[in-house]
């Protein structure tokens, strides 16, 4: 099994080291303090850093300097250390894995690259279109019935001209769109 290496947090070199498997850890380091009214020092023994996950699946790290706690992406913060400049670019997880932070499995790319990583798109579609769409049925003003095989499918026929206008109005929160009325079949 190989080694963990290790590199300083860009910004926080004293007081944090990430990992190239996507570990984050603080650091030894002396700390002073006033202890009955007189001065002491002593060693704060650092310690691995755990996660919380963020409302999109990435892991995320607090990390503190001066009495300021900042909230980073840990896959970010792997890439900074070991791959290089980060800034104005996204750091794309090859194996589309949110939480798989090893450095072998990041890279640095435009969101363009990001939005085109080949995996990205297959889980993608398996996500969303292996669902079977709702048909949907649309009555016209004179009362001809047409039928859809889904909201967008419509849309592209013309019948309709804002998929989630639709939507609204087969939810039952809207009356008509484009004097149509639209429900689930």
């Amino acid at each position: 099994m190989k080694n963990e290496i290790w590199k300083p947090v860009a910004g926080y070199e004293d007081f944090y080291l990430v990992s190239d498997m996507g570990n984050v850890r603080s650091v030894d380091r002396k700390v002073e303090g006033i202890r009955y009214g007189k001065p002491y020092e002593y060693i704060l023994k650092g310690k691995m850093m755990s996660f919380g996950v963020d409302n999109k699946g990435y892991y995320r790290v607090g990390l503190s300097k001066n009495c300021e706690t900042k909230t980073y992406k840990v896959h970010r913060l792997v890439a900074d250390a070991f791959i290089g400049d980060i800034e104005g670019f996204q750091v794309d997880h090859i194996n589309t894995v949110k939480t798989d932070n090893r450095v072998e499995n990041l890279r640095i790319v435009t969101n363009k690259e990001n939005a085109n990583n080949p995996l990205s798109k297959q889980h993608y579609s398996k996500a969303n279109y292996g669902k079977v769409a709702k048909k949907v049925k649309c009555i016209c003003e004179d009362g001809k019935e047409i039928i859809f095989r889904s909201i967008t499918d419509a849309v592209e026929q013309g019948y309709g001209t804002c998929i989630s206008c639709i939507s609204t109005c087969c939810h039952g929160r809207k009356k008509t769109h484009n004097n149509k009325k639209w429900e689930f079949i």
